[in-house]
This record gives structure tokens, sequence and C-alpha cells, in this order.
């Protein structure tokens, strides 16, 4: 029998997320935890970040950004994420109510 893996598409880039991720100890898989609850809600997050382009490199090289560094990136992923809302709420999956509540409801 093989296992089937359940993820999500992000609704903005496409990407597939796991339902579940797993927690290590080496390379060892000690516990499975559900992805999005394991996420915290951080609303200081910046809007991005801007790294050297150097290989993998390291984070104390990283800084974060915000929408006045790069407009145009913005105005892509804005774009996109409400286009996303948008066929969410044609598919039935969320309703204007939802919207109104706020972001962890």
């Amino acid at each position: 029998m093989v296992a089937v893996v359940v993820a999500c598409l992000c609704p903005i880039c496409g990407r597939s997320i796991p339902k579940d991720r797993a927690v290590k100890v080496g390379h060892i898989t000690v516990e499975k935890r559900p992805y999005f609850e394991s996420i915290d809600w951080d609303p200081e997050k910046p809007f991005g970040i801007a790294y050297p382009a150097g290989g993998r490199g390291s984070y104390k090289d990283w800084q974060p950004i915000g929408p006045e560094e790069d407009p145009e990136l913005f105005a892509a992923v804005k774009g996109r994420f409400l286009q996303a809302i948008q066929e969410w709420k044609q598919k039935g999956w969320i309703a204007d109510e939802d919207l109104e509540g706020g972001a962890n409801e």
C-alpha cells in the first residue's frame, strides 16, 4: 500500500504545502504536527526579505523589507492575493462574512 500525502496548493504562489510537518531530531522524524496550526501569527512580520544572492548564505545577512522597498513586487503579490480571494468566493469556499471577521477566526 502506498502512503498518501495530503497537501494544499497556496492560492497565491501555487506551491504545495503539506498538511503535516515533520519534527526531526537529526535525520529521524519523531513526530508530525499540523502545518498550519504550528505557524505563529505575527502581525509585525515584514512583507518580504532581502538577502545576498551568493548561494545559501546565512540568516544573519537577511534584511526585512516592506512594500515601499519593492513596490512592483508588492503590487504583483497584492493583485494575486486579491484574485485568490475572489476565486475562493466564486467557488463558495469563503463568504464576505469570513473576510469581515479578521485573521484568526
